[in-house]
């Protein structure tokens, strides 16, 4: 099973060939996710958050992985032969210069940007990191989400200013 750590190492290897990259072809498989959509589009962000992989896309859409048990993500020059055959690809990204297959991973969804910080699993992985950060920097935790991270004028040293713009859940807005 694929550990954080290692799902990090993953998605900081795809965003080196990935990203600021325009999309020149995408697929799924036929029954699942609808990957053409993305096709054109330029990738915006590669993350790790916990055990998922999500892969941002100029159009507003996010393609969300999770690798269970025997999922991996490869990455291929766009003239190399695959290590594990075609069939099993549950995902494929395709730019000038790389190709990233998702192989066997039961959990692949294409969903509107937006959405991202109300899917259940992943809005509860975005909310433990924000109050991580909150205790740290010695906020009270029982506070609105908005309302902690207002005073966080000057920011704690390594770490990057929060926008709050991309935080869509009211209940956590206070």
């Amino acid at each position: 099973m694929p550990e954080g750590d290692t799902l990090f190492r993953t998605a900081a290897v795809l965003r080196e060939v990935l990203l600021g990259r325009p999309v020149s072809a995408a697929r799924g498989r036929p029954d699942g996710v609808q990957l053409g959509r993305v096709v054109g589009s330029t990738i915006t962000a590669v993350e790790a958050q916990g055990k998922h992989l999500l892969i941002d896309f100029s159009n507003g859409l996010t393609l969300h992985t999770h690798l269970r048990m025997h999922g991996s993500w490869h990455r291929y020059r766009p003239w190399e032969t695959w290590k594990r055959p075609a069939d099993r690809a549950v995902a494929v990204i395709q730019t000038p210069n790389a190709v990233a297959v998702c192989f066997d991973a039961p959990t692949v969804e294409l969903m509107d940007t937006r959405a991202v910080a109300l899917h259940p699993q992943l809005s509860t992985l975005i909310e433990m990191a924000v109050n991580g950060v909150v205790t740290q920097v010695g906020l009270s935790p029982h506070k609105p989400l908005g309302k902690r991270l207002i005073p966080l004028q000057n920011p704690v040293p390594g770490l990057k200013p929060v926008k709050l713009q991309g935080l869509t859940r009211p209940e956590c807005l206070g």
